[in-house]
């Protein structure tokens, strides 16, 4: 990350790290900055939207999946992250 700062895939290398590690705060601020780097990163917004599921942190899980659907509306990943957000909150409609 030293020599790469904006490689967002060694962000998200280093958010998986520190995910494994317990190291929460770390990894969802490494991921969000994966995410930001490269709007079309998948992984990043997959696993941001997940931990902070994991996390009960379920209003800024929508969030993100709002953002990542702003971002990538013709992606299936994003309307799928965003059901799933709707749903940990109890909004089925």
């Amino acid at each position: 990350l030293a020599r790469v700062p904006s490689s967002a895939v060694l962000h998200g290398y280093l958010a998986d790290v520190c995910w494994k590690l317990d190291e929460n705060e770390e990894a969802l601020a490494a991921v969000a900055r994966a995410h930001e780097l490269d709007r079309d990163y998948p992984w990043a917004w997959n696993a941001h939207v997940s931990w902070l599921a994991l996390l009960e942190r379920d209003e800024e899980a929508l969030a993100v999946a709002e953002d990542c659907a702003r971002s990538n509306p013709r992606w299936s990943l994003a309307h799928q992250l965003l059901a799933r957000a709707y749903r940990a909150l109890g909004r089925n409609e």
